[in-house]
């Protein structure tokens, strides 16, 4: 521990510099850096008019939900676990009408982030500035990926675990330990909150478990097992339990077991030919990897590196846990962009194997300045994607100018003091956010899961007139719009989401 930190926390020569700034003057460098990159990469950032992907929007209802006595699964559907939820309650307590609250969480998360990437390439040997260089250069490649989106995504808040799980590995097999007891919960515990945000993410804690079952039994370290399993489980219940209690005071624990668990295995994920799911699954992968080279292609370089050398048992560990992960990723058939971000918590391998190459070859010159060009390739191509995500086009753009706020005005105008407002036919795309509304119908917006009732409670709340405001939109899913005999069109907008034009149609009770 003290050698780790000596080299992570290593003073530069300039013997003037205080004490406190010798030791923690790194950590300055990743906040300031995580507040930086947070204003351009997030659209959370007050930078932006809003987030205006549908994924945050629908985490955000929901939260806002949770502080206006709204139950989730019971009186609010959504797809994904509860900790995503209370997480977006705490944000919502920040800031209720925007998502300045998230961009706080984000840049603690960033830099929670960062900080774990540089005591990783610190359990190599490099010096403080080169772990910092390091953790900066992941960090600015993730945030500005094309698998980043907008920011806000559950991949997002998983990954400090994810580096945590990877560092606290590393460093027991470096030091040759066993983990320690409250490793072991703390551990369980991690799993346990992924697990409650979105369960196809815990495989990388199963790669891990897979892997560590294996060195056990080979040192024939059946009690070490019998004691692991033990302790993770205690920390899974206690990652469990504040759900458990939440639920079971509302009267709701079939509601979120069944929204959960049940709607999530059983109907959202893609059925049919196996071999279609296979080539499916092979797609997303390679799309993920052609989409995000700058930092999939350190992390597969880091673990052929790995695998390639003959000492350290980090290359078993990598493979398993790497493997086992883009299994669960993408194991419902289905290949999201955003899927793969999780990945880049392995690039930290890729960075280390360049280092080493380097001190292995120093005499040649040419290597350093490959280094140099690798690192420009880096953040080259990170800002290409600023563009490609859409960023450059709403940056500064004001609030008034967008579909979401436009037709809050009119409702704000036109309607009651507390109208009722549907989001029909589309995922959450940020009017409840910007009307100020909490939906007062459970299924508030269409999400994309295949479930009968949904449709047809949607259908039912036109039928019944029970929304004084419908917002819909004609996008390629859906050509045309809705047509009603409770409800009138009052405003169109089109409106530029993530390149591509969506007409967004505002209808009215008659």
């Amino acid at each position: 521990m003290e050698k780790e930190q000596e080299v992570l926390q290593e003073a530069d020569n300039g013997k003037q510099m205080p004490k406190w700034l010798q030791k923690y003057g790194y950590l300055l460098i990743f906040a300031a850096v995580s507040v930086l990159i947070s204003l351009f990469a997030f659209k959370s950032s007050f930078l932006y008019p809003l987030n205006d992907w549908v994924d945050p929007n629908c985490f955000m209802t929901m939260g806002r939900g949770i502080l206006k006595g709204k139950v989730m699964y019971r009186d609010l559907y959504e797809q994904k676990g509860p900790y995503v939820y209370f997480l977006h309650a705490i944000a919502a307590l920040i800031s209720d009408t925007s998502f300045l609250g998230m961009w706080f969480l984000e840049i603690i998360n960033l830099f929670f982030c960062m900080v774990l990437i540089a005591k990783i390439v610190g359990l190599y040997g490099h010096k403080r500035s080169v772990c910092v260089v390091c953790a900066l250069l992941i960090g600015f490649s993730s945030c500005f990926s094309y698998a980043m989106v907008s920011g806000d995504s559950v991949e997002e808040f998983a990954s400090p675990m994810f580096l945590w799980l990877l560092y606290v590995t590393v460093k027991n097999i470096k030091q040759e330990k066993k983990f320690t007891l409250l490793q072991y919960t703390l551990i369980g515990f991690t799993a346990g909150i992924v697990f409650w945000s979105k369960f196809t993410l815990v495989g990388i804690y199963i790669g891990w478990f897979i892997y560590y079952a294996w060195r056990r039994f080979r040192c024939k370290e059946y009690k070490e097992i019998v004691k692991a399993i033990f302790f993770i489980v205690c920390g899974v219940v206690l990652a469990t339990l504040p759900c458990f209690i939440y639920f079971l005071v509302n009267g709701a624990i079939k509601d979120w077991l069944t929204s959960y668990i049940y709607n999530n295995l059983f109907i959202y994920s893609k059925g049919g030919n196996i071999f279609k799911t296979i080539l499916e699954f092979l797609k997303a992968i390679g799309l993920t990897l052609i989409w995000n080279p700058q930092y999939t292609l350190p992390a597969i370089f880091g673990i052929a590196w790995f695998v390639k050398k003959k000492e350290g048992e980090e290359r078993w560990f990598l493979v398993w846990i790497a493997s086992v992960a883009l299994v669960f990723f993408y194991i419902g058939g289905r290949g999201y962009r955003y899927y793969g971000l999780p990945l880049y918590v392995f690039a930290v391998f890729g960075y280390v194997s360049v280092l080493e190459l380097i001190a292995k070859k120093n005499p040649f010159v040419w290597l350093k300045r490959c280094a140099w060009l690798a690192t420009a390739a880096v953040l080259i191509s990170s800002l290409c994607f600023f563009f490609i995500n859409g960023h450059s086009d709403d940056i500064f753009r004001a609030k008034e100018d967008t579909v979401q706020h436009k037709f809050a005005r009119y409702i704000r105008e036109n309607g009651d003091e507390n109208p009722t407002v549907l989001n029909y036919g589309m995922l959450d795309s940020g009017f409840y956010l910007a009307t100020g509304q909490v939906p007062e119908f459970k299924h508030f917006n269409r999400l994309n899961i295949p479930l009968e009732e949904m449709f047809t409670e949607m259908d039912r709340y036109l039928d019944e007139g029970l929304a004084d405001y419908v917002v819909d939109c004609v996008a390629e899913k859906r050509k045309e719009p809705i047509s009603h005999e409770n409800y009138r069109e009052v405003m169109r907008v089109y409106e530029d989401v993530c390149g591509d034009t969506i007409l967004y149609i505002l209808y009215e009770k008659i």
